[in-house]
């Protein structure tokens, strides 16, 4: 491989990695100094080299999206190697994982990574794209734990013709790709990935088989109504999920917004007897007691609060002003 390609992507000699179908060499883009990932695809044909390539090029080049890995153009080196060039991220989900554990909490999981991953998914959805190799390995994680989909090699857009044996259709990785090989509705498999990556999010032991996704969706700590909707993710008959990430969108959202409803109304609010309000009520800002008593007597009817709110978080302060 060359040193140099594109003639401004200079590669560096450390930052590699190894996939399904090349190798990816971290690189800087002299036009700015920004640091890039040049992926190599080098599979077990010039066929197939050519086939992910172009099926990778195109699909990227469909897809401008701020959770999807951005890109920046491809070609062919001077030994004739295909390389594709990428913005560089320097971790993936799977070592994001390994480092701090499961997230503990289904409400940070939702807002900081699943929000954000399955709305990315539903994009490409609607471009009528199939990601088909949804993995951790295949979620980069920004510095600042932006989720961004990257890897497809394998994807299908719709109009792509039927695949045969020894091509992309192949590649499965275990326990993210659904038990069928094929399933005559598009983009279950997508929803089958996106299910089993959210569950090993959750999960403190790795999942290696159907056996442990199927396990871990009864043991992880979530809502019942986000359990269920797992459960439709993880079917093993596909025409029991969720049609598109879109679908999953929407019932991910819907849950959410009535979890968040539901414990918004039967959180205690906390009042805060000032002295003017003692003073206005009992005659006397020292006696609080009775002016409390009095407050109580009347909050059996309609009721104005006014409520300060913390300026950074947006959340009310314990102590409101009545």
């Amino acid at each position: 491989m060359a040193d140099e390609v594109g003639g401004h992507f200079t590669l560096l000699e450390v930052g590699s990695r190894r996939g399904n179908f090349g190798v990816v060499r971290k690189g800087i883009d002299r036009r700015d100094g920004s640091f890039v990932a040049v992926k190599f695809v080098n599979s077990q044909s010039d066929d197939l080299s050519l086939k992910v390539f172009r099926r990778e090029t195109r699909t990227l080049g469909e897809l401008t999206h701020p959770n999807i890995v951005p890109y920046r153009g491809s070609g062919i080196d001077e030994t004739g190697t295909y390389y594709i060039v990428l913005d560089w991220v320097e971790r993936n989900l799977d070592d994001v994982l390994k480092e701090t554990g499961p997230w503990t909490s289904w409400d940070r999981l939702y807002t900081e990574f699943a929000l954000p991953l399955v709305e990315a998914l539903a994009y490409t959805h609607l471009k009528q794209v199939e990601h088909r190799d949804i993995k951790p390995k295949n979620v980069l994680m920004s510095s600042s734990g932006v989720p961004m989909l990257a890897d497809f090699g394998i994807a299908k857009i719709r109009g792509d013709e039927e695949e045969t044996t020894n091509t992309v259709a192949d590649w499965h990785s275990r326990p993210y790709a659904p038990p069928e090989l094929n399933a005559d509705a598009r983009y279950v498999r997508d929803v089958y990935s996106i299910g089993v990556l959210l569950l090993q999010c959750l999960s403190k032991n790795q999942l290696t088989s159907l056996a442990d996704v199927e396990h871990a969706v009864q043991g992880v700590d979530v809502p019942p109504a986000i359990r269920k909707i797992l459960n439709a993710c993880i079917a093993t008959d596909p025409s029991e999920r969720p049609k598109n990430a879109s679908d999953l969108l929407g019932l991910l959202a819907t849950a959410q917004k009535r979890r968040v409803t539901t414990a918004a109304s039967s959180k205690a609010i906390w009042l805060r007897m000032q002295g003017s309000a003692a003073a206005a009520l009992a005659g006397d800002r020292d006696n609080r007691q009775e002016a409390q008593a009095i407050a109580q007597a009347d909050l059996g009817g309609e009721v104005y609060s006014a409520f300060f709110f913390d300026r950074d978080s947006g959340e009310p302060q314990r102590d409101s002003s009545l």
